[in-house]
């Protein structure tokens, strides 16, 4: 998430403006902070309001504290969501699991090499292109953030709300 908020470009400031989410004041403010600072004030910013929303404050502790609990609960799972992308793959994790399906292929071309039908390439190709084809999807399901084809659609969620 970090590298994303670091990546905010006039054009999405722009949109945030447009949908009203965000004023030029609160835009000109969070431009001054890094990473995941930005998400840290707009939680604070969202607590204020709620606070400001409640009348008699000192007759509603319990509620203003449920949203405190909630709001908090909110940055656990982003402060989870950002360590979980922090930790990328191993790099020896992703050469043995390249090379343990280079085995797996050579076993598979050597198991249909020695079968009598003419087949076997066609098999052998099916099975490679199923291979390389969950290899490549396991690769683009690792950051389900960014702009891929399979990444969730932020921007159209947004729109919707």
């Amino acid at each position: 998430l970090d590298k994303q908020i670091d990546d905010v470009k006039e054009p999405q400031w722009v949109q945030l403006r447009e949908r009203l989410l965000l004023t030029d004041e609160e835009v000109q403010h969070l431009k001054k902070f890094q990473g995941c600072m930005m998400s840290y004030h707009l939680l604070h910013w969202s607590l204020e309001v709620i606070v400001d929303g409640i009348p008699n404050k000192d007759d509603h502790d319990d509620m203003i504290n449920a949203f405190y609990d909630k709001v908090h609960q909110v940055r656990r799972c982003h402060q989870k969501i950002k360590d979980t992308l922090d930790l990328p793959m191993p790099f020896q994790y992703f050469h043995i699991m390249s090379f343990m399906m280079v085995i797996n292929l050579v076993l598979w071309s050597y198991a249909l090499a020695i079968t009598n039908s003419f087949f076997s390439p066609i098999i052998y190709l099916f099975i490679q292109v199923i291979f390389q084809g969950i290899r490549e999807l396991s690769a683009a399901l690792a950051d389900p953030f960014g702009d891929d084809d399979v990444d969730f659609p932020i921007d159209d969620w947004l729109d919707d709300m």
